[in-house]
């Protein structure tokens, strides 16, 4: 492991929070690494466990990712406040020693927002029933519901 010590390699942040607003939505996480990457770049690197390795068409796509892009484009700050073009998004998996790396866009990024306010709207619109069931005394819910007033 000191062998792999590399003191011009440190991590910009660890665990960074990070919030902001999209429409009416607050989105709001944490970012498990912050890399510095070549002209100006940082690399948003989130560790993964397990045996389920995304295809490069997944990474691709993959909402998680694209949630820490538009934190790093949309967040003014030191580490953050960067265009699309400047943020690599990687995947680490643990036990595998696999990393993955993607981009977005500021096409992609946009159509995100627009899609993820739209899915947003969707669920203040719906109408989520309570089944009546054996799990209702366990529901994360019961104090929204009905069913227990």
């Amino acid at each position: 492991m000191k062998n792999n010590f590399n003191k011009d390699d440190l991590p910009l942040a660890l665990e960074y929070p990070f919030g902001f607003n999209l429409g009416n939505l607050k989105i709001g996480g944490r970012i498990d690494r912050i890399n510095r990457a070549k002209n100006k770049k940082i690399e948003i690197v989130d560790y993964k466990t397990g045996e389920n390795i995304l295809s490069q068409k997944d990474l691709d796509i993959n909402l998680q990712l694209t949630f820490y892009a538009l934190a790093a484009t949309e967040v003014k700050s030191e580490i953050l406040n960067k265009i699309p073009e400047e943020v690599l998004l990687s995947l680490y998996y643990l036990e595998k020693e696999i990393k993955l790396t993607t981009i977005r866009t500021r096409d992609q990024l946009e159509e995100a927002k627009k899609n993820i306010l739209k899915k947003a709207e969707e669920i203040s619109r719906s109408d989520f029933l309570c089944s009546k069931s054996i799990y209702c005394k366990n529901c994360e819910y019961k104090m929204l519901c009905s069913t227990f007033s």
